[in-house]
């Protein structure tokens, strides 16, 4: 689905980039989409790997008393908390950046090279 948005998003910038310098030359490159599905591979099977261990071994003892309580323990549920909060800031921070970057397109795009000077 990334690799069908980045085709049309490209296709559109270079349609909508008008003279944006080197507008014609954005391409896919294949270096960097190797590597960063190589990273997307290694962090799935790193953080994947933990919780399937941890649930092929589970100990009956610990799951039962667990069930009794029906609470997590403080750490867990602080982890869980922190771990939401910053997954939550982190999509702020990529959705801040990459409003800046469209604006920054679309102010670019409506400057003619004629603005630059001074008016009599």
């Amino acid at each position: 689905m990334g690799m069908i948005l980045t085709l049309g998003g490209i296709t559109y910038f270079s349609f909508a980039g008008g003279e944006f310098p080197n507008s014609e030359s954005i391409t896919i490159d294949g270096r960097v989409l190797l590597f960063t599905l190589g990273i997307s591979l290694l962090t799935a099977i790193l953080f994947g790997l933990a919780p399937a261990l941890q649930v092929s071994r589970p100990d009956l003892n610990l799951v039962l008393r667990e069930g009794e309580r029906k609470t997590a323990s403080v750490s867990r549920r602080l982890a869980r908390h922190s771990l939401a909060v910053s997954e939550v800031a982190l999509a702020m921070v990529l959705l801040v950046g990459a409003g800046l970057m469209i604006n920054t397109i679309l102010r670019y795009d409506r400057s003619s090279p004629d603005s630059t000077r001074a008016t009599p």
